[in-house]
């Protein structure tokens, strides 16, 4: 019993060393501030309204449905934080609205 108890306070220190030299670490990490001005994105979907006669037309056609395409890059951490900083309001309340708190 008295070594499984060792055994676990060795452990434990052990995790905790790592995760403080991950903290260290993470803290010494200089971040890059200096960044180009991203352009905005911009989404336009553009639709015709249908009639009611129309819609029943489309739906019995038996056609392929319809297809939306959305292409898009990912961005870099630089991109990211240019955009934040562009955006702060916007991406402030994004951030309060998906809070589940």
């Amino acid at each position: 019993m008295k070594t499984t108890t060792l055994k676990s306070r060795l452990i434990l220190t052990i995790a905790g060393f790592a995760g403080l030299m991950a903290v260290a670490q993470a803290w010494n990490t200089p971040v890059q501030t200096n960044t180009a001005p991203v352009a905005d994105q911009v989404v336009t979907v553009t639709a015709k309204r249908m009639s009611t006669e129309e819609k029943i037309a489309f739906d019995t056609q038996g056609q392929v449905p319809q297809q939306v395409i959305i292409s898009a890059r990912k961005l870099t951490e630089q991109e990211k934080l240019a955009f934040d900083q562009a955006h702060q309001p916007e991406v402030a309340q994004a951030y309060r609205a998906n809070d589940p708190s």
